[in-house]
């Protein structure tokens, strides 16, 4: 009846669930059959509803990796992020990644529009403070940039925000709690005035 359906239903979306983080999770550790890869890397000229969700799903929400542990859903994001990138000499976009992390006081990775971008550059501008913005959907090499830092830091969502080369996280979250916690601490003007931002 409609009960057993429905129960059919759930389960066969499940089962598809783990399928596709396991395929995921295995294409990213190198274990992904040949004929799987090719079906997965075959170019397509037109962009397909599965390949929107996909990215989608790829520019969802935050990691959340701070917990520590294996999240096979991080390790499904970190790798459609890293499908998304294409192809890309990996030392030398991790050398720039490293190099911006290092040489700029403050650091932001972001994209172009988003809510939590706003709530995070407002804080800076209103403290008038100089940091280096890097839009990942826009620059040349920001997908690359973004697959790079999932790579050194287990994290894929943005803002990802540096102060002083030290990794604050997001807007909300992150190792140091993110920006707006700093600035509820009263940590983040000490922070900023010692790298010179404000």
């Amino acid at each position: 009846s409609s009960s057993i359906g429905n129960i059919f239903i759930v389960n066969i979306m499940k089962l598809l669930s783990f399928q596709f983080i396991f395929l995921t999770i295995i294409s990213v550790k190198g274990f992904t059959p040949q004929p799987l890869k090719n079906a997965l890397l075959t170019p397509t000229t037109t962009t397909s509803a599965a390949t929107t969700n996909l990215s989608k799903l790829a520019n969802s929400g935050n990691d959340n990796d701070d917990g520590g542990g294996w999240n096979p859903f991080n390790d499904a994001k970190k790798g459609l992020v890293k499908y998304l990138a294409g192809d890309y000499d990996s030392p030398t976009v991790r050398a720039k990644l490293m190099s911006l992390i290092d040489e700029e006081p403050v650091l932001m990775l972001k994209f172009r529009q988003m809510t939590l971008l706003v709530k995070a550059k407002a804080l800076l501008d209103a403290k008038d403070a100089r940091y280096t913005v890097i839009e990942v959907d826009e620059a040349e090499d920001g997908k690359a940039l973004r697959a790079e830092m999932a790579e050194v830091f287990g994290r894929t969502s943005v803002p990802a925000i540096w102060i002083g080369g030290a990794f604050v996280g997001g807007c909300n979250d992150g190792p140091m709690g993110g920006l707006m916690k700093l600035e509820e601490t009263n940590e983040l003007d000490a922070l900023l005035k010692g790298v010179a931002s404000i």
